[in-house]
């Protein structure tokens, strides 16, 4: 069986869920902020505290050196506030995802914990890692605002085109493409 690497809206809640009910606060923050936002996993790994404790985020792109703010919904402030308090309410200076080694988390890690979470909750059921939390994110943001807004999305993600925004989504189309004649190879016998 083939594993997805996306998931659906309902199973993205229960997973935050599942983690703060377990306690793995600092993993269902990276997983919150992930899908909720859909920024990308070392935009996400080097947020401090004071730039999630204000109702959104405004923040630097590393790959694309563009802005973008990010407003959160009352839900997601709240589950932020709750994460904040049961982690001891950490300096507002200090990331937000420090390991037990007292540095910060890599996305290498991060995967790792990821296929974790997938075995235990989602039972190996999804190929889960940092780019299903984005690709998951773009899936609802078209369901709430419509294909209309792919462009924008594609912008988002730094695509080059709404074709290729679709098959990272694994939005496919039933349209026959057809590729071009490039080069023929005939082979023939001595």
């Amino acid at each position: 069986m083939k594993q997805r690497d996306y998931l659906e809206w309902i199973e993205a809640e229960n997973i935050i869920e599942h983690l703060m009910e377990d306690k793995h606060y600092k993993l269902g923050l990276f997983v919150l902020i992930g899908f909720m936002t859909g920024m990308r996993a070392n935009d996400i790994l080097a947020l401090h505290w004071k730039d999630i404790m204000s109702g959104g985020i405004l923040y630097k792109e590393s790959s694309t050196d563009r802005y973008y703010q990010v407003n959160f919904s009352d839900e997601t402030e709240e589950k932020v506030n709750k994460i904040y308090q049961e982690l001891g309410k950490p300096s507002l200076e200090e990331h937000c995802f420090i390991s037990k080694k007292k540095c910060v988390y890599s996305i290498q890690r991060i995967n790792v914990l990821l296929k974790q979470v997938s075995q235990e909750y989602l039972r190996g059921e999804v190929l889960f890692t940092t780019s299903t939390l984005r690709r998951t994110f773009g899936r609802e943001y078209l369901k709430r605002a419509g294909m209309s807004s792919l462009n924008t999305l594609g912008v988002f993600f730094n695509q080059d085109s709404e074709e290729f925004t679709m098959n990272y989504l694994r939005l496919y189309s039933n349209t026959l493409i057809s590729l071009p004649r490039l080069c023929a190879v005939i082979r023939r016998q001595k």
